[in-house]
């Protein structure tokens, strides 16, 4: 009967030539190659993860911020008016309607006591208040001009003499209140603008 020389039984009888192996040494190895495939698997599991990761990262839509909405731009006051027109005015207490209605410049003051204009002219913006619902103020403060460089002039202290001039106080519903708002400002084309507290200016148009 032919022998294969160098092998070992399975039965662990010796057979020249070849190396005993002990249950020790045959646990090491079923541990190692139990750690190798441990390993492999962690790996294959990492990146996989991290492949889905990548994709879930690449397939996210950006937000799309090329749409900006916001309150000034929705609810943004007139600009350039001509004059005699209005404007709907809403607030916290009311609303009502503001209007620029006449627009005249003088040389110089209305009497001999006047002071003279020191910007060029007097600008007499002619100027009415309705409350159409709560209440409505009204202010000769909420009242400017802007050169064509954008300078502000605004009512000053000085004695033009121009009358009715326009005070200030609170309508109620139905109640109205004009008068003129007298402002020193150069000749040539001008902006008048209505600002009542802090919101952005209503704005009219006068002719140079």
């Amino acid at each position: 009967m032919a022998v294969l020389a160098g092998c070992a039984s399975v039965a662990g009888t010796a057979v020249p030539g070849a190396t005993p192996r002990t249950a020790a040494s045959a646990t090491e190895t079923t541990s190692t190659s139990a750690t190798r495939t441990s390993t492999r698997t962690s790996e294959n599991t990492r990146t996989s993860e991290t492949s889905r990761t990548s994709e879930t990262t690449r397939t996210t839509p950006l937000p799309d911020d090329s749409v900006v909405s916001s309150a000034e731009e929705t609810d943004a006051p007139p600009q350039n008016l001509p004059i005699g027109e209005s404007v709907e005015v809403t607030v916290f207490d009311g609303a009502g309607t503001v209007t620029l209605v006449a627009v005249e410049r003088k040389a110089a003051g209305a009497d001999e006591y006047a002071d003279a204009p020191a910007n060029g002219n007097y600008v007499a913006l002619d100027v009415s208040y309705e409350a159409t619902e709560g209440e409505l103020n009204y202010n000769l403060f909420d009242w400017s001009i802007r050169d064509a460089e954008g300078r502000r002039y605004d009512a000053s202290g000085s004695y033009d003499g121009y009358e009715p001039s326009l005070s200030s106080g609170t309508l109620s519903k139905g109640n109205k209140a004009r008068g003129l708002v007298v402002i020193d400002a150069p000749v040539g084309p001008l902006t008048a603008e209505y600002t009542p507290s802090s919101i952005a200016p209503a704005t009219w148009a006068i002719p140079g």
